[in-house]
């Protein structure tokens, strides 16, 4: 039992740092684009929120990999964990830490994008 513990606090802190690497790597790609491409703003959030989706999904992978089940639970978690881990690097990155809405809505769709990736992750190994 105390092994399972500590595999799934490991798959949830891998899980979380390749969530976190993702983003900062797809960003970096979004910002080598942008700097040939010219985008409209109105893409830009949209883009953001994909590059979201896809490091969570990334993560929450590694997170599960040895896993077969609580595939919700565990995804929900890894998206809140991601997303204030997130949220906190870039507002030290832009050294800026504003706390409103638009943060408690991220931290929410995070945690439903994790839960519905570790669904899915679960139930596709089987």
């Amino acid at each position: 039992m105390e092994n399972t513990v500590k595999s799934n606090k490991g798959g949830l802190v891998k899980g979380s740092i390749v969530a976190l690497v993702s983003t900062l790597i797809l960003i970096l790609v979004f910002a080598v684009v942008l700097k040939f491409v010219e985008l409209n703003d109105s893409f830009i959030m949209p883009i953001n929120q994909v590059i979201k989706v896809v490091s969570i999904f990334l993560g929450v992978k590694v997170m599960l990999k040895n896993c077969k089940e609580k595939g919700l639970l565990r995804g929900v978690l890894l998206g809140l964990i991601y997303t204030l881990i997130s949220y906190t690097a870039f507002s030290l990155l832009s050294k800026s830490f504003v706390f409103d809405l638009s943060v408690i809505i991220d931290i929410i769709f995070g945690s439903i994008i994790g839960g519905i990736c570790g669904v899915i992750m679960v139930n596709y190994k089987k």
